[in-house]
């Protein structure tokens, strides 16, 4: 990891589906499940991740060793913390996501005292775009905490 180049980490979820989409790595094809596929698929069309590094634990470990696993879980908090961005990936979008993301953002600033304005939001379709966000099986992965508190630098 010391002389990794620059590199984002993933956090996401392997979704309910075995590893039945293949990629090619190396010259070679590599299992990986629907949801990594998606993010993958996504992220090269983004200047900003087309040339980046990504760190993603269905890739870079070897998933049929067990102990390699084990090793590799014991440096997840290195891995975490030394990635220069993490990247959350809640899963593909849905209609309403993108207004659930910008209100998500916006109600960081609202304070207690605004708790009228509170209730309303939450009444709102921006409201309903929230909850949506945050019923995604991505926050039923304890694993999550750990990402979350060891990256500087998340999205």
């Amino acid at each position: 990891l010391h002389n990794a180049p620059p590199f984002a980490a993933l956090s996401y979820t392997w979704g309910q589906d075995d590893p039945n989409c293949h990629i090619e790595v190396n010259s070679g094809m590599l299992p990986v499940t629907k949801n990594l596929l998606r993010f993958l698929l996504q992220a090269r069309q983004l200047p900003a991740y087309a040339s980046r590094y990504f760190w993603t634990d269905a890739i870079c470990v070897d998933q049929t060793d067990l102990e390699e696993r084990g090793q590799q879980v014991s440096l997840m908090a290195d891995i975490y913390s030394s990635a220069a961005l993490v990247v959350l990936w809640l899963g593909p979008a849905y209609e309403e996501s993108d207004l659930g993301m910008r209100a998500f953002t916006r109600i960081r600033t609202t304070t207690q005292s605004d708790d009228t304005k509170s209730q309303i939001l939450w009444r709102s379709r921006e409201g309903t775009a929230i909850r949506r966000l945050c019923e995604r099986r991505y926050w039923t992965r304890l694993w999550v905490l750990q990402e979350l508190a060891l990256a500087d630098r998340k999205i």
